[in-house]
């Protein structure tokens, strides 16, 4: 059950809103393996969202403010009496500048806080059981770039940003449980705090010529862990009356986190070099059709693994993909249909724990072909019915059996999630909207399969649930 409420209202130029969300759920009311045991997810498996903001707007100047709690279950072998209960909590502040400097010059500049305590468990039984956590990550950042129109067909944008970040392990005076939830530092020594700078520039450049529209940027990150860092990005594109084309290179850099580094033997950051190319085409007003075909490479690979009963993270060889996705979407006064599909396989095997033995095109967990048709079909002014359907080929993940054996790789078959839903609009005054359907009608079983040994079995997702959503918006201004 969800519950949501949200209002702005307008003072002259200035504009306050505040939205609150809270929620009660279950993972899944299925059966799951954990260790020798199987047992009834219903049990164990509450998740407790709460979101609270609040912020204003005047004359291109912001200020928000963000509270949200995931609290959620688990069950675990060690004992199945009680589930693990874990908080997600994050605070967020930020306020920002946006404005035109002059006609061809705007500027925006912001700050940001967040602090976040994720995965925290820190009772005693969490601490006896091995799943103590109780950290604090900080987050400053602080950032301005300015985008410049000097021609008609040039658009500059260029920026700078500074990140520190900080995570404190609390301490509590009990050195069993403050080295317990102390990190490693990159030495592999036990520290209460890790803390580091990243300053990062970019630039990026947009030109509109008769033959092709050019944009080309590149990002330099200095990160005092890590060194520096260059990724430049360049994308090619064109219309021609009712066909349109993208040709796009671009790479990415991205750091290990603190507990990559806490958990980890020397990591090092990752690079992702993608190389795509998309083409598309207006049919007539009501009909679309577009491909897109891709080959992303990742090296060196952030790699998790269990090892016995310790967790580590590594850096492996480099892993790629190529494939495409083909999209079809028809809108007319009947309503709107969109169907989708995509295909991948594995190009590059530099990191053995994503492999699947006898299948040398897929990765652990991930489907080679996924299909998906979503839409709503009008009955009238104010009745819609909504289908949808996904459908998976088959995916291989690691599963433990019951006997307490090495968990070994597992394969589960083709599914066809569908839901359906009818939508009554302004049923009865205006605003006013009611939403009744099924989701997963035909109980397909799903599981979400782990892509790497993550020490857990695919999770069972939710079965068929009958849902039922009210939902109001009035102007009462008006």
């Amino acid at each position: 059950m969800d519950r949501s409420l949200l209002g702005s209202h307008s003072f002259g130029d200035l504009n306050v809103h505040a939205s609150a969300f809270t929620g009660y759920s279950i993972r899944s009311d299925r059966p799951y393996a954990v260790g020798t045991e199987r047992v009834d997810m219903a049990k164990y498996s509450r998740i407790l969202p709460l979101n609270l903001s609040v912020g204003a707007d005047w004359k291109g100047f912001s200020a928000n403010l963000m509270y949200d709690d995931y609290y959620l279950e688990a069950p675990i072998p060690e004992d199945l009496s009680t589930p693990l209960t874990k908080h997600h909590r994050t605070f967020f502040a930020q306020v920002k500048y946006t404005g035109q400097l002059s006609s061809a010059v705007a500027l925006n500049v912001y700050a940001r806080y967040m602090l976040q305590s994720p995965w925290q468990a820190n009772t005693s039984r969490d601490l006896e059981l091995g799943y103590y956590s109780d950290k604090r990550i900080h987050r400053t950042q602080v950032g301005a770039s300015v985008t410049v129109k000097p021609i008609s067909w040039l658009n500059v944008l260029a920026g700078v940003e500074g990140t520190y970040d900080l995570a404190i392990a609390q301490q509590h005076g009990v050195k069993e449980v403050d080295e317990f939830n102390d990190y490693l530092d990159v030495d592999g020594n036990l520290t209460p705090q890790l803390g580091f700078f990243n300053f990062a520039a970019f630039l990026e450049a947009t030109a509109t010529t008769p033959i092709v529209n050019i944009t080309a940027g590149a990002r330099f990150d200095y990160h005092s862990l890590y060194g520096p860092s260059f990724v430049p990005r360049v994308a090619l594109t064109k219309e021609i009356g009712r066909f349109h084309a993208k040709a796009l290179v671009a790479r990415a850099f991205r750091a290990p986190v603190f507990e990559n580094i806490a958990y980890g033997k020397d990591v090092k950051p990752e690079y992702i070099t993608v190389f795509e190319l998309e083409a598309g085409f207006q049919f007539m007003p009501s009909l679309y059709a577009g491909v897109n075909v891709f080959d992303n490479r990742v090296s060196p690979t952030l790699v998790y693994q269990e090892v016995g009963l310790d967790s580590l993270y590594l850096n492996g060889g480099t892993t790629g993909t190529h494939g495409l996705e083909l999209e079809v979407r028809t809108k007319a006064s009947w309503g709107y249909l969109k169907a989708s599909y995509s295909f991948y396989e594995a190009t590059v095997r530099g990191v053995t724990q994503f492999l699947v033995d006898g299948h040398p095109e897929l990765f652990l967990g991930a489907p080679q072909h996924r299909f998906t048709l979503h839409g709503s079909l009008r009955l009238g002014d104010h009745l819609a019915i909504n289908p949808a359907l996904v459908v998976y080929s088959e995916r291989y993940g690691l599963e433990a059996p019951l006997d307490g054996s090495e968990p070994a790789v597992t394969r589960f078959g083709p599914t066809a999630v569908a839901d359906l839903f009818l939508v009554w609009r302004n049923a009865g005054t205006q605003g006013f909207d009611v939403s009744l359907g099924v989701h997963d009608m035909f109980a397909s079983n799903y599981n979400f399969v782990p892509a790497y040994n993550a020490g857990v079995n695919a999770m069972p997702a939710p079965g068929t649930e009958v849902m039922l959503r009210l939902s109001y918006l009035n102007d009462f201004a008006k």
